[in-house]
């Protein structure tokens, strides 16, 4: 299939793992949903693609153009592009899981670390597991969706940050700066949120079972419909339940 013509074509949910479609023309073609794992894309024109949902695992698309593509909720997982491909949000594509040639997610924050790399305001959907944030200036940043299990988030600055519907179990948050953060229906079962200041956070409808606020501020913070257990170090479940949260231990399995 190299070469192939396959411009504004349906190809939604088709099955092309491992195909070759170097140099392709697939500019404004439907492949939403589609198993492209290790399939090789290579100099191909994706510009106007719509890859919404697509398994991009493994995948190649040195030197293609993927200006204007639908990228929403593929999987990039060690998906690789080079400093030749067009239309793309590079530290994105990383934070997502991606390659840009050899820098990989852990060499990609070590950069963003040292000032070397901007890291942009939008993250969401980032896939961060792991990572090593600590310190960091987070602030204002829309990591919605994005997957933080157990990464390392101590005394970052996360101030007015959106963590919107955001996988964060056994994260470390100790001593962060949660200010204004919305943690609205968010995953935080065994995080560490111990010396963390949450004031005026939105933490509606999240779940921080066997997490640890031991020492956190919770000046205004908004616990509606956040669940805790008796396992959650550091709160008093009487206060927890009057301003709106909700124990686990009452819905037993």
């Amino acid at each position: 299939m190299a070469g192939a013509d396959l411009s504004s074509a349906d190809l939604s949910s088709v099955n092309l793992a491992g195909a070759d479609l170097t140099k392709a023309d697939l500019s404004g073609a439907n492949l939403s949903q589609a198993n492209l794992y290790e399939t090789d894309f290579t100099g191909a024109d994706l510009h106007g693609t719509n890859l919404a949902g697509t398994l991009l695992r493994r995948a190649t698309m040195c030197s293609a153009d993927l200006t204007g593509a639908n990228l929403d909720g593929a999987n990039l997982i060690d998906a690789m592009v080079d400093e030749n491909t067009k239309g793309l949000d590079f530290n994105l594509w990383v934070s997502r899981g991606g390659t840009v040639g050899d820098t990989t997610r852990d060499n990609w924050m070590r950069k963003v670390k040292q000032g070397l790399i901007t890291f942009d305001q939008n993250q969401q959907g980032a896939d961060l597991p792991g990572a090593d944030m600590s310190g960091m200036d987070l602030s204002q940043m829309d990591f919605s969706n994005a997957n933080f299990q157990g990464a390392n988030l101590s005394d970052a600055n996360l101030q007015g940050a959106v963590f919107v519907e955001a996988a964060v179990e056994n994260a470390n948050l100790s001593k962060a700066v949660l200010k204004n953060v919305d943690f609205g229906s968010s995953d935080f079962k065994g995080a560490n949120f111990s010396g963390a200041d949450l004031s005026n956070a939105n933490m509606t409808n999240s779940t921080v079972v066997s997490a640890d606020l031991s020492g956190a501020n919770l000046t205004g913070v908004n616990i509606g419909g956040c669940m805790a257990s008796g396992s959650t170090k550091g709160i008093d479940m009487t206060w927890w339940l009057t301003n709106g949260g909700d124990n686990a231990d009452f819905y037993p399995d």
